[in-house]
């Protein structure tokens, strides 16, 4: 159990503090392989794997200050233009021995991406699905852990201020794991490495709101 060297940070203070694994908090899974898995549902509809080019990144904004750490990673427009979209309905062949993609895979505006490929990097879906049309399916590739958030922290947390702190984790770990690894991050961060980190929250809704709005 790694614990991360947050506690004294402005954000920390609070007697209303509980710790949580990761895992205890989230669904925190490999994204899938395309290798694995076709490009559809059973239902037939299409879905669109994201992967690290699927961001647009700049890498001179590697160190923005926290709260504007999302404002990077936006999704790259080309991905969902109409020629993308023009064979939509259409199986390709190498497509109809592969398993359907679950239903439960598609991503939603509580999820949240670690990209686990050369650097980690941290990718909340809060506000990606806001310039998409009403069909876009997405899924996340194996360039990604998938934190899903488990049915129960969804009434009882902020989730703006839960990917925050997601967000103040992943700075965290880069700057740990280079501290631990060296100047290599490849491949550094392992799945069941990442359950087993644990996370303090604030237990009141009403302070994680008033913490979060301090970060916007």
């Amino acid at each position: 159990m790694l614990l991360l060297g947050l506690d004294s940070e402005e954000f920390f203070q609070s007697d209303n503090l509980k710790s949580y694994l990761i895992d205890d908090l989230f669904e925190c899974n490999l994204g899938l392989n395309e290798a694995n898995y076709g490009a559809f549902l059973k239902d037939g509809k299409r879905v669109t794997y994201l992967k690290l080019s699927s961001f647009l990144d700049d890498e001179k904004e590697r160190n923005l200050p926290i709260q504007d750490y999302n404002k990077r990673n936006v999704l790259n427009p080309g991905l969902f233009d109409e020629k993308n979209k023009a064979d939509t309905n259409v199986v390709n062949e190498k497509d109809k021995d592969k398993s359907h993609v679950p239903i439960k895979k598609l991503l939603q505006p509580s999820d949240y991406l670690i990209s686990i490929r050369v650097i980690i990097k941290g990718i909340s879906m809060l506000h990606k699905f806001e310039s998409l049309g009403k069909n876009d399916q997405l899924v996340c590739s194996n360039h990604f852990v998938h934190l899903k958030p488990r049915n129960f922290i969804l009434s009882d947390i902020y989730m703006p201020y839960l990917h925050l702190l997601l967000d103040i984790l992943v700075k965290q770990m880069n700057m740990d794991f280079k501290e631990i690894k060296g100047s290599s991050l490849t491949n550094s961060l392992k799945v069941d490495e990442l359950r087993n980190f644990e996370i303090n929250l604030h237990t009141n809704i009403e302070e994680q709101i008033n913490v979060t709005k301090k970060y916007e």
